[in-house]
């Protein structure tokens, strides 16, 4: 839960700076996470087996909205503000 809510924030951040292409930054933090997950496996650190997946997947999911968010966010910013 913790790891979707730091992945929805930063993602959240990063689509809001760059409203472009939200996909690139939903892209590299979903890809970011399964290395992440698999370099502490290789690396033979404790992991929570049934855990892991479920967290990935909400985690995954939320770079996608997080990203998103922040771009429509930033365009409504703009819009309201101009510049």
């Amino acid at each position: 839960m913790i790891l979707a809510l730091l992945a929805l924030a930063l993602s959240m951040a990063l689509g809001a700076a760059d409203a472009d292409r939200p996909w690139l930054w939903a892209l590299l933090l979903a890809g970011a996470m399964p290395a992440a997950a698999l370099f502490v496996q290789l690396r033979g650190l404790p992991v929570l087996s049934g855990q892991v997946e479920s967290a990935l997947v909400a985690a995954l999911a939320s770079t996608f909205l997080g990203a998103y968010a922040g771009a429509m966010l930033r365009r409504m910013v703009t819009k309201i503000f101009g510049h």
